[in-house]
């Protein structure tokens, strides 16, 4: 697989619409999950997110 030159990346903490479910830390960087079924929603515009 080819890297994008052109993406731009940004870390979570600038993102000003998240909502962390499950159990986790007070810390956001990095974010830590625990348990099966622990996730993140966002609402955010963007053309690719990657892991």
């Amino acid at each position: 697989m080819s890297h994008n030159k052109r993406l731009k990346t940004y870390p979570l903490t600038k993102a000003k619409h998240v909502k962390v479910h499950g159990r986790t830390t007070q810390t956001r960087t990095p974010l830590t999950l625990f348990w099966t079924g622990s996730g993140i929603e966002l609402n955010i515009k963007g053309s690719e997110m990657k892991h």
